[in-house]
């Protein structure tokens, strides 16, 4: 997903690379708590709920490299 929380258009991690929340189980917006569903992105708590993360297109090889598709 995008890293941009639908509710303030700021970044959702609080440190690099933290995204999840403390069991994870959802990606969790640091500035205010909203919690994501990893499937989907879809917010089921907090101020954005309803609302969805912005999904990324990927590409994963067999060694594990992760690639950004382009949407054009």
């Amino acid at each position: 997903y995008l890293n941009h929380c639908p509710h303030l258009g700021i970044p959702l991690n609080w440190q690099p690379d933290k995204f999840l929340s403390l069991e994870e189980t959802h990606i969790q917006c640091s500035t205010h708590g909203a919690l994501f569903t990893l499937e989907e992105g879809y917010c089921i708590s907090g101020p954005c709920r309803g609302q969805s993360l912005t999904p990324l297109n990927i590409e994963i090889t067999e060694q594990g490299e992760v690639y950004l598709i382009s949407q054009g």
